[in-house]
């Protein structure tokens, strides 16, 4: 009886998510094509990416011409006097091009491809900014991590920057302001095999200072990095302190995961435990914190934030909670978390 019971309450679930579904892609196709924003996060390529998704899993051709449709109102920009970061510039669209290639969404121009390359790998030099070298570091790290073989001189070059990033980041990272991130792209560089010495000196040497923080504040943005860094160093010490923050943050109330970024930070976070060893106790834990969450969202809540101006973007918005509630209807590739 009750199995029968968990059944109909997960068909009436996915009934509503279906409804919500509908009228974030409505709200999408009417305003996506009128953003000003070309990036990944905060503008057309982000609205792009869900449609290419959305196709798929509904088999109908029409969404994909609409996210092709919005490919062809960013390339205009590319040559524009276009910022380099990820967010917003280009950085994050070069990573939604590779993105969309290595998914089979889109033909890859290597010609395009060849020519962002560039100009992110000639900045490199000049730039200080940690979090604009994250942008950089991420999108060469996914474009060395699809098929370079035919680009054999693009993929020397990046293979060069990216040791160059990693120097950068590990050199000066006590001023880092972001340094979660840094630490998520550091420990993807080094699971591509890239300074793997070096890297696993680095993170052997910040563990000890991440321990201590997030004994003392279990919701601190280096809690991913810690989860990251105890696969790395084996010590149990992170392993324990890792569990306890998250049965510390599971056990907050649901509406502290009301907002799109929180609920988008639970996919993160399921994604993030179920790649790495150890966590299983705590899986049951996050999926069932995210279906209770998930259940909370409904049609008026959902015009409430669109009232208020809720941007529309992969980021924080609409299309980052359609492809969200998209996942978890469907088997749906979840790849796309990583670009957040």
């Amino acid at each position: 009886m009750k199995t029968m019971q968990n059944e109909i309450i997960g068909e009436i679930q996915t009934q509503t998510i279906q409804e919500i579904l509908q009228h974030l892609v409505n709200h999408l196709i009417i305003n996506g094509s009128l953003l000003n924003l070309h990036g990944l996060h905060y503008g057309k390529m982000g609205i792009a990416l869900f449609f290419f998704h959305y196709s798929r899993y509904t088999c109908n051709p029409l969404f994909n011409e609409f996210g092709l449709y919005l490919i062809s109102l960013v390339k205009p920009h590319l040559n524009e006097d276009l910022s380099l970061d990820y967010e917003k510039g280009l950085a994050g669209i070069g990573t939604g091009f590779e993105y969309l290639a290595q998914q089979n969404f889109l033909q890859k121009d290597k010609d395009l491809m060849s020519d962002i390359d560039n100009r992110i790998i000639n900045a490199i030099s000049y730039e200080v900014k940690f979090k604009i070298l994250n942008g950089f570091g991420r999108y060469l790290l996914l474009r060395n991590n699809g098929n370079l073989k035919k680009e054999k001189s693009q993929s020397i070059a990046i293979k060069k920057a990216l040791i160059a990033i990693v120097d950068k980041l590990i050199t000066n990272y006590k001023n880092n302001d972001i340094l979660s991130d840094s630490i998520t792209l550091l420990y993807n560089i080094f699971l591509s095999g890239f300074e793997e010495r070096r890297l696993k000196h680095f993170f052997f040497e910040i563990e000890p200072e991440l321990i201590k923080e997030i004994n003392e504040k279990p919701f601190s943005q280096n809690l991913f990095s810690l989860i990251d860094i105890s696969q790395v160093s084996s010590n149990p010490k992170s392993h324990t302190t890792s569990l306890f923050a998250l049965d510390y943050i599971f056990e907050q109330p649901d509406c502290e995961f009301y907002g799109i970024k929180e609920f988008l930070w639970l996919l993160q976070c399921e994604k993030r435990i179920v790649e790495n060893g150890g966590y299983e106790s705590i899986i049951p834990n996050v999926r069932t914190k995210i279906n209770k969450v998930a259940g909370f969202y409904n049609l008026i809540y959902l015009d409430k934030m669109f009232e208020n101006n809720m941007a529309f973007s992969l980021q924080g918005g609409y299309a980052g909670f359609a492809l969200a509630f998209l996942s978890k209807i469907s088997v749906n590739d979840a790849s796309w978390i990583n670009l957040l």
